[in-house]
């Protein structure tokens, strides 16, 4: 997904290693599971600003470098 420019809609705990990487990059926005509101909200506001949603998606870019194959292997090998 990031690979592909996608800013990130994330359903996850803040504590998470996920909420951690969006918040690192900047490229997308956590909710808890109900918030349903929230999400629609997020999802209007891309749809309606396009500054956002480039800026998102860029982010999401950027962060897409730092997960090549090599670092996928370096993480199996650690955790195998």
């Amino acid at each position: 997904i990031i690979a592909a420019g996608n800013p990130i809609l994330a359903i996850t705990t803040k504590d998470s290693s996920l909420a951690e990487l969006i918040d690192q990059f900047q490229n997308g926005k956590i909710f808890v599971q109900n918030d349903i509101q929230g999400m629609c909200e997020f999802i209007l506001q891309l749809a309606n600003n396009s500054q956002l949603l480039s800026e998102l998606s860029k982010q999401s870019l950027i962060a897409a470098q730092k997960f090549t194959s090599a670092n996928a292997r370096k993480y199996f090998e650690i955790y195998k």
